[in-house]
């Protein structure tokens, strides 16, 4: 796969507490100012997150978008462009099962496998963004396991503190997915062809023997 993956802990974009996460994601793109599309159904299309993600991301040098899936049923031609034109196309955070909800029901996940398996594309989630483009995730509202997209075939648990329910929460994944990751805020796991590079201080793996820190290089 051609596409690189950014999974966000979370982080504060009005404080640049991810700068470093998303100055990496600017390198890994040829443009000099990238195209930035950001999918804020999570957030129920919140223009205030939006105004916010936009002031952020320009300052960085690039041009911002905004697809909103909340209002729509199915994707229309020009929604399927913004999708193709963007060298970043960037999740945002809130509710993973209302993201999930506005995905399926838009089919917004075919066009996204479709796109990132035959361009070269930078995809970032944060918090339920990083949800979203794994197989399962546990939600926050019901606490069941849930299937995500699917576009990465691992887990993972974002915000990590690592507290008692943090740990339940991913040994409960571990029992749906093969791999299993705890990111924590203001860090993220970088996914580049077969590597996982940490970006951050609090990135683990759940091994059989428990948690294992992945380290910068």
């Amino acid at each position: 796969m051609k596409s690189v993956f950014y999974l966000i802990g979370g982080g504060e974009i009005s404080k640049k507490e991810t700068i470093h996460i998303d100055k990496n994601a600017f390198s890994e793109v040829k443009s000099e100012r990238p195209e930035v599309l950001f999918v804020g159904a999570a957030s129920n299309d919140s223009e205030e997150y939006f105004k916010t993600f936009k002031h952020y991301f320009e300052t960085l040098g690039c041009n911002c978008n905004f697809l909103k899936l909340t209002s729509i049923n199915v994707l229309k031609k020009e929604d399927k462009s913004l999708l193709k034109n963007s060298n970043i196309i960037y999740l945002g955070g809130g509710s993973t099962d209302l993201f999930m909800e506005n995905i399926r029901r838009t089919r917004f996940d075919v066009l996204l496998k479709y796109l990132v398996r035959r361009e070269r594309k930078i995809v970032m989630g944060m918090s339920a963004g990083a949800h979203v483009l794994c197989d399962y995730y546990k939600s926050s509202s019901d606490f069941l396991i849930k299937k995500g997209m699917g576009v990465l075939n691992f887990s993972c648990n974002v915000h990590f503190k690592n507290s008692r329910e943090d740990v339940v929460e991913l040994k409960e994944l571990r029992t749906f997915s093969k791999q299993v990751f705890a990111i924590s805020e203001r860090s993220a796991l970088k996914i580049k062809g077969n590597e996982l590079i940490p970006l951050g201080k609090r990135v683990f793996k759940l091994s059989n023997s428990g948690l294992i820190k992945l380290h910068e290089t």
